[in-house]
């Protein structure tokens, strides 16, 4: 009976052992996913969106399975963070939404999620106030530790300070908390930045000069702007949150793009001229569009790094007939609403 029971015991051990010798460890399984969708994009055309968007959204599904079988593990974590930006392009707001509301604000996981949901609501078309009550509810209900993520939700709220209530006294405060904690972040150098920002860049300020060519090698020099309303916004045709204030501009074109006191002025952070030619002619854009150059990337051109954009458009900027800023931040109907009550 003795020998029986031992050998059942040595037999159940045995099999365990193949079982987990079977089971591929987490860091294996990420690989598989990697590689089979690598093949997988290298069979299809990478113009086609829906096709594009479809493997993306398989591979997005296998990603989300690993980490909730391994949610401890950095390769099941990793598969997330993949996942969420898969689900940038397939509308899967709602079920980004779950996982954030479900992990630790404290944990790092949450740092590298909560940019890619804040983008995923950009493109759905979601008020910017939507992000700003979310990250103000967070500092209510949840002790926030981790000083990367504070940092992230303190140079946010104060972004979308001066971008909902243009309050730069809010904002400043704000930057200055991300720059107390200091991190060495990015978010302290982007603190750094807007704090800069707000010094050269704030109401009353007078409008850094530039001279650039736009797009069809016309000349634009800030010396010929005086006595001249001037409308300022950086943009770009890959950018979410630009695409839905194109109306409004177009509105502000036909309204008041007949005088010869006022001009818009387009600074396109695209790299690509033949691209951003096609989209301004597709969309009917008229007014002068510059494409920023003379950088290293996206977010570097020089007018980019002259006016601060970092990585936050569309940013803009009236200026008055003598050179001065006298608004920024001009999104949806505020646009019109300001513009009326300097030029009517």
């Amino acid at each position: 009976m003795e020998k029986a029971v031992l050998l059942i015991v040595v037999l159940l051990a045995f099999s365990d052992q193949i079982i987990a010798q079977k089971s591929p460890e987490p860091d294996s399984l990420y690989q598989e996913i990697i590689q089979k969708y690598k093949l997988e994009f290298e069979k299809i055309d990478r113009d086609n969106r829906s096709l594009t968007d479809s493997v993306g959204a398989l591979r997005a599904l296998e990603f989300e399975e690993l980490y909730n079988k391994y949610p401890e593990s950095e390769s099941g974590k990793k598969g997330l963070v993949v996942a969420f930006k898969s689900w940038l392009n397939v509308d899967s707001l709602g079920i980004m939404g779950v996982y954030i509301n479900n992990i630790s604000p404290n944990s790092d996981l949450w740092g590298d999620l909560i940019p890619w949901y804040n983008f995923a609501l950009m493109n759905s078309g979601a008020e910017p106030d939507t992000f700003y009550n979310y990250l103000k509810s967070i500092l209510k209900t949840e002790s926030v530790k981790n000083s990367n993520n504070l940092s992230y939700i303190f140079s946010e709220l104060g972004s979308l300070e001066m971008i909902i209530n243009s309050d730069t006294l809010e904002a400043r405060k704000y930057f200055e908390k991300v720059i107390e904690i200091n991190t060495d972040s990015f978010e302290v150098e982007a603190a750094k930045r807007d704090l800069y920002d707000l010094n050269k860049l704030q109401i009353g300020n007078q409008l850094p000069s530039f001279r650039a060519k736009d797009v069809v090698g016309n000349v634009i020099d800030t010396q010929d702007f005086e006595g001249k309303y001037i409308l300022i916004e950086f943009w770009a045709t890959w950018c979410g949150p630009c695409i839905p204030e194109i109306p409004y501009l177009k509105k502000a074109y036909d309204d008041f793009g007949y005088r010869e006191d006022f001009k818009i002025i387009g600074v396109s952070l695209d790299t690509d001229r033949m691209q951003l030619k096609e989209f301004l002619e597709e969309n009917e854009i008229k007014w002068t569009q510059i494409m920023d150059e003379g950088g290293s990337g996206k977010w570097s051109g020089k007018l980019g790094t002259l006016f601060a954009v970092g990585n936050g458009i569309p940013k803009t900027f009236l200026i008055d007939k003598e050179g001065k800023i006298i608004a920024t931040e001009l999104r949806k109907e505020r646009l019109n609403e300001i513009l009326s009550q300097h030029l009517e």
